[in-house]
């Protein structure tokens, strides 16, 4: 009912989505009631982010968006750090023996025409996407000697080392 306001209001629209990293190592080696937890985390985090700058929905298993109205590319930059600082404090408190964290993708378009709530939904998911990818990325150069491991078990044996390492360095050797 707003939209109509906002056109005429010369308004921009930015829509986020937010995924949640690693819930199926989470609900593999430690439970879906851990699972439970790090969506928690992240859905509130989010909550605490936003504020009164927008609104937040769950939309899938472990996906959400957000929508920022009358807002620019500072205000999302500044809320995507704020959701990740709020993650870190969360983390710190638990004493879990894994990171609840999430990937995040935005766009920003000006409010013209009803298309554009949905052209912006789309383009903030494959910009989601896109960094979700890059952090697949850094993790596979990171741990480069699983390069031509199966894909579950690289996850699985990366969350182990990141548990067992407890912020360590730790050195691994394979032999034939």
């Amino acid at each position: 009912e707003k939209w109509p306001e906002w056109i005429l209001g010369n308004r921009y629209l930015i829509c986020a989505s937010v995924d949640v990293d690693g819930l199926k190592v989470i609900n593999d080696s430690y439970g879906h009631k851990e699972g439970d937890w790090a969506i928690c985390a992240v859905a509130e985090a989010i909550r605490k982010a936003i504020g009164k700058y927008g609104i937040a929905a769950r939309t899938g298993g472990d996906e959400f968006v957000f929508v920022l109205t009358g807002a620019n590319a500072g205000l999302v930059r500044d809320v995507e750090n704020q959701i990740h600082h709020y993650l870190d404090e969360a983390n710190a408190q638990s004493g879990k023996p894994y990171r609840a964290d999430c990937s995040m993708g935005h766009y920003m378009t000006q409010i013209t025409a009803r298309e554009s709530f949905e052209e912006c939904m789309r383009m903030s998911d494959i910009e989601m996407y896109k960094e979700k990818k890059a952090k697949k990325k850094a993790e596979s150069d990171e741990y480069g000697f699983l390069e031509n491991a199966d894909e579950n078990a690289k996850k699985v044996i990366k969350s182990m080392f990141k548990n067992v390492a407890d912020g360590k360095d730790v050195v691994v050797t394979f032999q034939n």
